[in-house]
């Protein structure tokens, strides 16, 4: 798998047309190295999806990524949430081919990750940390099936593991997802 990353940052500076026009070029280069075998395939990673998303409304049509990883979890504002979901909904990544990253915004060890009760979010009886629900409602903020995250402690990526089978309460999530894009 080959990323385009940070697309944003290039397309950012340029008029919406050049910025589709430069965008497409790219996604293009990208397919062409997956036909002759150079990957197996490529995707877009953006870490802020709106520039990405005002640059294919100004094109008509652009090859499509087979994944999308954006920024995923409860650190994302709505605006974020929001722009992660509809940059997929703009290339119509099925959810298989949606990733997260940076689910802790960065550390595990910020007091949010470290003392936030999460429990609401998750089934009953259930008795993870707080790092390990938060990994877990990533997946959820916005959709996806993986995450990527960097760590070189085993004990740590242990604990993600565990989390991924956590079970999580959709209401709770829906609800939540419902109070930070409400207005006011």
């Amino acid at each position: 798998m080959v990323f385009l990353h940070n697309p944003e940052e290039s397309l950012r500076p340029l008029h919406p047309a050049q910025a589709f026009d430069y965008f497409a070029d790219a996604c293009a280069e990208l397919d062409r190295a997956a036909d002759v075998g150079l990957c197996a395939a490529w995707g877009v990673a953006s870490w802020e999806p709106g520039p990405l998303i005002e640059a294919l409304q100004a094109g008509t049509a652009c090859l499509r990524p087979s994944t999308l990883m954006v920024r995923a979890g409860l650190s994302l504002d709505a605006e974020q949430l929001n722009a992660a979901e509809r940059l997929a909904t703009e290339f119509d990544i099925k959810p298989d081919g949606r990733w997260g990253m940076s689910p802790f915004a960065g550390s595990t060890s910020d007091e949010a990750w470290t003392t936030t009760d999460l429990s609401a979010f998750l089934a009953p009886e259930q008795d993870p940390t707080s790092v390990q629900a938060a990994f877990r409602l990533a997946f959820e903020l916005p959709h996806c099936t993986r995450l990527a995250v960097g760590s070189s402690n085993k004990r740590h990526l242990d604990e993600l593991y565990a989390a991924t089978q956590l079970e999580v309460i959709p209401g709770a999530v829906d609800k939540y997802r419902e109070l930070i894009t409400s207005p006011g």
